[in-house]
């Protein structure tokens, strides 16, 4: 028989009544997860917006180019809106019990705004990537800016390559999100909404295929390498993106312990399990975190460091993948 708000235990009267859904449900996980991420992405995006217009208010670079990136604003914009929905649907309601889909239907009118924004993606990037190499005002505001999200988005990578591709990373992400919504959420079953989550996820798979096929791309540098369970090596390495795994070719040291000799290696990581990326303070070396194939989700994380000769090949390797990534629709 299910309790009621009127229930007894050794004599004593509990009630119920105010008992919230459990805190770990899938239903709850994806809605804050959504909510959560939502609030970064703004952040992060409000952060590049107040960039360009340093940019443009100190006339650093072209119109054209600040023309060309314009699409970010009405990305912000519509992420604000979208966000304060969310916030409102929370307001006076647990997590688990609000209904998003009001705002959810929301981002079906910001398609287009994305679409411009992923067909001019690839020139964008390297055209800010040139700016940022010869332009000293652009890396001085740069700079500024990893000062301030230090403090207010500690933890996130705010280099230009990563503001430039953020917006492309996140469409995935959506996909994702609202998929899992439709799937563990009660309260967003029905047909109407479920026809258009879907309808939206085959528009945004269309957007990511914009990006065209990923070309094989193949970068050297160095890595470290763990031999026993102190010693950190670095080794030169050669990467390979091939749309669907970064392979890392090395080779490993030879042990005078054990006289084994040196014998080539390669670690094969699928781009469908990269969760993350981040950098060292010196900027060029940078560790891409992976779950194993046999991992329970993010519960089991591993990492491979790559360091490259600079920090513009550090942010290029990252862009590669990153790029890999979007086109390969991973979350």
């Amino acid at each position: 028989k299910p309790p009621t708000a009127d229930c007894t235990m050794a004599g004593q009267r509990l009630d119920l009544s105010n008992l919230s859904p459990s805190a770990d449900t899938p239903e709850k996980q994806v809605k804050q997860e959504l909510l959560d991420t939502e609030r970064k992405y703004n952040k992060s995006l409000t952060m590049f917006v107040a960039v360009l217009d340093r940019f443009q208010n100190q006339k650093i670079i072209p119109t054209p180019t600040l023309d060309a990136v314009n699409p970010i604003r009405d990305i912000r914009n519509h992420s604000q809106v979208l966000l304060s929905r969310m916030e409102e649907a929370v307001k006076n309601t647990p997590v688990v019990q609000a209904d998003f889909g009001p705002a959810l239907m929301l981002i079906r009118t910001v398609t287009l705004v994305y679409k411009k924004y992923v067909e001019r993606f690839e020139n964008l990037a390297t055209i800010f990537r040139q700016h940022e190499k010869e332009l000293p005002a652009v890396s001085e505001a740069m700079k500024d800016l990893k000062v301030k999200a230090a403090t207010e988005l500690p933890g996130v990578d705010v280099s230009l390559a990563s503001l430039l591709i953020m917006p492309i990373q996140r469409l995935p992400r959506y996909k994702d999100l609202f998929e899992r919504i439709v799937q563990k959420s009660p309260r967003h079953k029905s047909d109407d909404f479920k026809q258009a989550m879907a309808s939206l996820c085959e528009q945004i798979e269309k957007m990511e295929s914009t990006i065209g096929e990923v070309r094989q791309v193949k970068r050297t540098g160095r890595m470290r390498h763990r031999r026993g369970s102190l010693i950190n090596r670095e080794v030169d390495c050669e990467t390979t993106l091939d749309g669907s795994a970064l392979r890392v070719k090395y080779t490993r040291p030879a042990s005078p312990m054990s006289r084994k000799p040196a014998t080539p290696r390669e670690k094969v990581v699928a781009l469908s399990h990269v969760r993350s990326f981040s950098r060292e303070k010196n900027r060029r070396v940078l560790h891409v975190h992976y779950v194993p194939e046999d991992g329970k989700k993010d519960e089991e994380k591993k990492t491979i460091t790559l360091i490259a000769a600079d920090e513009a090949e550090a942010n290029a390797w990252e862009a590669d993948i990153a790029k890999s990534i979007s086109a390969g629709s991973i979350t």
